[in-house]
C-alpha cells in the first residue's frame, strides 16, 4: 500500500475519532455533573448527577430537559410592564422512580426557591438562555438551561 495513502487514511481517522464527542453532545448525549455544582443541560439533553463526595446522600440522579412551556420573558430590546417569565419541564429518575417538575425564573430574577424532588435534593433552575429579543424566533433546540441539583 502507498505510504501517502496510508498517512491519509490516519489523518481522516484521526480526525473522525475526534468530532465523535460533538456530534454525541448536539444530539443530546448526556452530560456529567455532581450534586451542589450547576450545570448546563441544553433542550432534550439528559444529565447523569453524581453526588458530592462531601455529600451525605449516594444516589444518582439523571435528569433530562423535556421542553419549554413557557417564555414569556420580555424581550431585551423592548419596555414592557411585566417581566414575564420562562417555564421548563424536566423529568428526574432515581432508582425506580421517575418524576417530572416543572421549573420557573419569574423575569430576570435568578436562584429562586428551589423544587424539593426527592426527601434529600432539590432543583432549582438559575439561568436559562438565550434571552428574547422581539426580531428572533427561538427555536426550543437553542435553549440551555443551567441547573443545579443539590443534596439537603
Amino acid at each position: 500500500m502507498n505510504k501517502g495513502v496510508v498517512i491519509i487514511f490516519v489523518i481522516f481517522l484521526i480526525l473522525f475519532l475526534a468530532s465523535i464527542p460533538l456530534f454525541v453532545n448536539k444530539n443530546g448525549g448526556f452530560v456529567h455533573a455532581v450534586s451542589g455544582y450547576p450545570f448546563n443541560l441544553s433542550f432534550g439533553q439528559k444529565a447523569v448527577v453524581e453526588p458530592n463526595q462531601y455529600a451525605e446522600g449516594e444516589e444518582i440522579f439523571y435528569v433530562t430537559f423535556l421542553d419549554v412551556l413557557e417564555d414569556s420573558r420580555c424581550p431585551s430590546d423592548v419596555v414592557c410592564v411585566q417581566e414575564g417569565r420562562v417555564v421548563i419541564a424536566v423529568e428526574i429518575n432515581a432508582e425506580d422512580s421517575t418524576s417530572f417538575y416543572n421549573l420557573t425564573q419569574e423575569g430576570s430574577r435568578k436562584n429562586l426557591e428551589p423544587v424539593l424532588i426527592d426527601p434529600h435534593a432539590t432543583m432549582r433552575l438559575i439561568n436559562i438562555d438565550p434571552y428574547p429579543v422581539s426580531t428572533k424566533t427561538i427555536n426550543q433546540r437553542d435553549y440551555v438551561a443551567l441547573l443545579s441539583l443539590t443534596d439537603t
